[in-house]
């Protein structure tokens, strides 16, 4: 396998799962869970329409895109206090940082950008709202017992 399918299949792993994922928090998420979806999935909607095509370096339409994720995780995150929102603003941080890393040297090579950009912006971004979602899952369930059990105090024993 090469570089090119290698980033094929990279990328593809990545918008499968968030399909996946998003399609699970849109569905069975609370609040929070549905609000970081759709920025997170507006982020990754607009992100190729701002791309630059053959840009090397800074590339301001992502840049900016992952600017805006930032600020409205953080937002989040100071809003909801869940610490999986947290990771998730830290992460698109940590994306961002590596977009502004071609500005301090030369010697970052697209490969090494890509991998950066995808797996702190994008993988991490996910495992994140894979957190949430395991803990709105375990939060639902723990509710669902809590309620079946009162209901069973308060029927009468025949």
């Amino acid at each position: 396998m090469d570089l090119r399918q290698a980033n094929l299949a990279w990328s593809w792993l990545g918008h499968i799962l968030m399909c996946a994922l998003a399609a699970w928090a849109l569905f069975r998420g609370g609040l929070t869970e549905r609000t970081a979806t759709a920025i997170v999935g507006l982020g990754w909607v607009i992100t190729p329409l701002l791309q630059s095509k053959g840009v090397v370096g800074l590339d301001l339409g992502t840049t900016s895109v992952d600017l805006v994720v930032f600020v409205l995780l953080t937002w989040l995150s100071c809003r909801t206090r869940k610490l999986w929102v947290l990771f998730a603003s830290s992460s698109i941080l940590l994306g961002v940082a590596g977009h502004f890393s071609v500005m301090l040297t030369d010697d970052v090579s697209l490969p090494a950008y890509i991998s950066n950009n995808g797996f702190w912006s994008g993988y991490m971004l996910l495992f994140a709202l894979f957190i949430g979602m395991v803990n709105a899952e375990r939060t639902r369930l723990s509710n669902q017992s809590s309620t079946n059990m009162r209901t069973r105090a308060k029927t009468p024993l025949r």
